[in-house]
């Protein structure tokens, strides 16, 4: 697909959606480039981030309809933009497929084609299934990529039905294609009462990471080297609790002001290329706003980010050498059985972020340029001056030699 098709996939938005406030001041509908039914269809190539919504019900047993993501669209425009700007574009409605497969197709489709263009996607969803539409979407370019999902329970038992619903079980779909270019999964917040029995062994046994909720709140400063090193977050809005999206099905989970935060880190991330939100029951009053104000931190976030993508060889960044004294039964082991005699850290001179590099060979570090060199944190590098290396490093460091 390339850009002069989009058109004719997309259904533009009504402009009673966009309601101006009469106080003088522009908000946020009035900077975004939006897709209107009586309009032309907006720039996607001056734009730097393409926002559009997928009203897909199916793969959860759904109705199809867009009084959710109109909902979204209503908070969001009427917001008062931040200061630093991004230049945004509002696609409008995707033409859902016949068949549930149909639309996963041409999602993938769609994002391929913004992803080539070197455009940061957000989609509106229907179900989180929708994941599985997004990551073929990076598999068409030959993408290897990291994916962060937010949600209460994991996605890899359901039963696929034979309308093609695999509400519960897409990220399985996603783990076991071939050829497969997911590098690396990491679940936060998930409630361990909601995690069928061997969902958690699964992960650990394909070096994956997961945090359960009680581990973050209070702690999301945990979560920022994460999201720094991924590609793609999918979030569940069943991740928020049932005093802040009265919708939800738990009295636990994040907090709307969490969510918050985790979508500005994500902004923050130069790698990351697509935000789906999706999950979301019909009417959902407080999930609109909470989803509306969640775009806006992510946005805020997107104008903080400084190109911290090459690291080696680069004058922004200092490099640090720890020895991890093997010759005193120190160091680390990885399932290769190989002793790790010493540690390599970069530390940014622009934002004080930390990296470390997973040693593996140059055939490797050519395939996987953009997974070898792990975001972590300063007290990561106070640990490996101990001589213990962060869990992350011996995961990424076991997928690269095993």
């Amino acid at each position: 697909m390339n850009v002069k098709e989009l058109p004719s996939y997309f259904k533009g938005i009504e402009r009673d959606l966009f309601i101006k406030d009469e106080d003088g001041f522009e908000r946020i509908g009035d900077k975004t480039d939006i897709n209107f039914s009586d309009g032309e269809f907006c720039n996607v190539y001056d734009a730097d981030v393409v926002m559009f919504s997928v009203d897909e019900y199916r793969g959860a047993g759904k109705q199809n309809n867009s009084d959710y993501t109109d909902g979204i669209r209503k908070e969001f425009y009427g917001l008062y933009p931040s200061r630093r700007e991004v230049k945004v574009c509002d696609l409008g409605r995707m033409t859902v497929g016949a068949e549930l497969r149909d639309t996963y197709f041409l999602l993938s489709e769609i994002c391929g084609c913004l992803f080539e263009l070197g455009k940061t996607v957000i989609v509106l969803g229907g179900g989180d299934d929708l994941s599985l539409g997004v990551y073929k979407g990076y598999s068409q370019i030959g993408r290897i990529i990291n994916m962060v999902g937010i949600d209460s329970r994991f996605d890899l038992t359901g039963v696929s039905k034979d309308d093609g619903s695999i509400y519960r079980n897409w990220l399985e779909e996603i783990m076991t294609a071939e050829p497969n270019y997911l590098f690396d999964y990491t679940l936060l917040g998930y409630q361990s009462y909601y995690v069928e029995k061997g969902g958690e062994d699964l992960l650990d046994d394909l070096y994956f990471e997961r945090y359960r909720l009680g581990l973050l709140q209070g702690k999301l400063e945990k979560t920022e080297p994460i999201l720094r090193d991924c590609d793609f977050i999918s979030v569940d809005t069943g991740c928020l609790r049932k005093s802040d999206c009265k919708e939800s099905i738990s009295p636990h989970g994040f907090y709307g002001e969490e969510l918050c935060k985790l979508l500005h880190y994500g902004g923050l991330s130069d790698k990351l290329s697509c935000l789906l939100i999706s999950g979301f029951a019909q009417n959902m009053d407080s999930g609109c706003k909470i989803t509306a104000h969640g775009l806006y931190y992510f946005l805020e976030g997107y104008t903080g980010r400084m190109g911290e993508v090459d690291i080696e060889d680069n004058d922004n960044y200092l490099r640090f050498e720890v020895l991890l004294n093997p010759q005193d039964g120190g160091g680390t082991y990885g399932d290769d059985g190989k002793q790790i005699e010493k540690a390599l850290f970069y530390k940014s001179k622009l934002s004080d972020r930390w990296w470390i590099v997973v040693p593996c060979s140059d055939e490797l570090k050519k395939r996987y340029r953009r997974h070898y060199i792990v975001p972590c944190e300063y007290k990561d590098y106070q640990e490996a001056s101990k001589g213990k290396l962060p869990m992350k490093w011996i995961k990424a460091y076991n997928k690269l030699n095993r």
